[in-house]
């Protein structure tokens, strides 16, 4: 399904944002979903960032090494200060 909507859009966005406040649980599949998720994102030149983890699946996502692969940096704690990141990020690109 995502491939679908990301194959649709016309163009590209430098950032991709996963707001994951209402995600009040991971296991393996999502793990492997989320880690997906990002290879394919950052396989065509865009970031992403984790926006409002929570302590629990932040820690799930540490011991299946996302946040190793999105790097610590882009797990953000609010909607604001990643839109902040995103813009900043897009900054140092250009």
């Amino acid at each position: 399904m995502l491939e679908l909507t990301l194959a649709a859009i016309n163009r590209a966005a430098p950032t991709l944002l996963l707001r994951m406040g209402d995600v009040p649980v991971v296991e393996a599949t999502g793990i492997l979903a989320i880690e997906e998720i990002i290879t394919d994102v950052k396989r065509h030149g865009a970031a992403v960032l984790l926006v409002e983890v929570r302590p629990n699946v932040r820690y799930k996502l540490e011991r299946g090494g996302v946040i190793a692969h999105v790097g610590a940096d882009n797990v953000i704690d609010t909607l604001e200060h990643a839109l902040q990141r995103a813009k900043d990020l897009r900054a140092i690109v250009k």
